[in-house]
């Protein structure tokens, strides 16, 4: 966490001595292109393939599609990467690094004010099989489509974090239940507005009943593509990730759904000044009046 390292900096870091180029990454055609992972300019072998964790965070200055271009080329074995307060990179960046690093488990791009559908598009198509924690808050262009794209091709997601996105709804919960992903286990949607109480009960009851043991009832789901490369799942691709769904399709552990709404509730159950206690009936009455 630094304001004084810099993009180029960092690039040098990530590439050997032998390649440090500032123009090792093409110009910008400012077409669907764009977001696909360009082959590198220079015989590139990766310089941090033992590099499994990074944490970049709250260095804006340093974070940028570019960056982002040259970590997908450098470190394939990637599973976890911070990105917390990135204002530079877009949606460019992200799906960029999601074909280069098809390995991560958990990616946090929390603060990240350009990032939208396009990066969960490609999240879900390239690392759908691995990534197990997604965290977003507090980014204004996450809406309820973007969830819907990353949750219909991500298998084993257990946690999804997008507190305090403006753009998020109750439709987001409503598509949750309705086709829940069984691995899920924690949402939070904490000062997401436009969440409302009675649409986090209403998931809790439909997602937390019990499985159907034949796994039939799952909506099916779409084919996606990016852009206008040809990078379509594939219907076999398709069909053995809706396999994988169905193979863990009894759910574990109960779904958790973080909101205020859920919080201001037990407030009134529990009261929260010193002294104030609710009752342990009044506790049961939420927890029933839930269902």
């Amino acid at each position: 966490e630094s304001d004084n390292i810099t993009d180029i900096g960092l690039q040098h870091t990530f590439l050997s001595l032998k390649t440090h180029h500032t123009s090792l990454v093409p110009p910008l055609t400012h077409t669907d292109q764009d977001f696909h992972l360009p082959p590198p300019s220079l015989k590139l072998t990766p310089t941090l393939h033992k590099l499994i964790s990074l944490n970049l965070s709250n260095s804006p200055a340093a974070i940028t599609d570019t960056l982002l271009t040259i970590l997908a080329w450098s470190t394939p074995n990637l599973h976890d990467i911070v990105l917390r307060n990135s204002a530079h990179i877009t949606d460019m960046g992200v799906s960029r690094l999601a074909e280069g690093c098809t390995l991560l488990e958990h990616v946090d791009v929390g603060g990240c004010a350009r990032v939208g559908l396009a990066s969960f598009e490609a999240l879900g198509l390239c690392c759908g099989r691995t990534i197990r924690v997604l965290r977003a808050p507090f980014c204004p262009r996450v809406t309820d489509e973007c969830l819907r794209a990353l949750l219909s091709l991500c298998t084993h997601l257990r946690v999804l974090s997008v507190d305090d996105c403006p753009r998020v709804s109750d439709a987001f919960l409503e598509a949750l239940a309705a086709d829940p992903v069984p691995s899920l286990e924690v949402v939070e949607v904490r000062d997401c507005a436009r969440v409302t109480m009675r649409a986090v009960r209403d998931a809790l009851a439909r997602v937390n009943r019990p499985e159907r043991e034949d796994g039939t009832g799952m909506a099916s789901r779409i084919l996606r593509r990016r852009g206008s490369v040809d990078s379509e799942m594939t219907v076999c691709e398709m069909n053995d990730r809706m396999a994988e769904m169905r193979a863990s399709n009894r759910r574990r552990m109960d779904l958790v759904i973080k909101s205020n709404a859920t919080s201001t509730a037990l407030e009134q159950v529990f009261g929260t000044s010193a002294g104030r206690r609710g009752s342990a009936s009044g506790l049961m009455d939420l927890i029933f009046g839930a269902f």
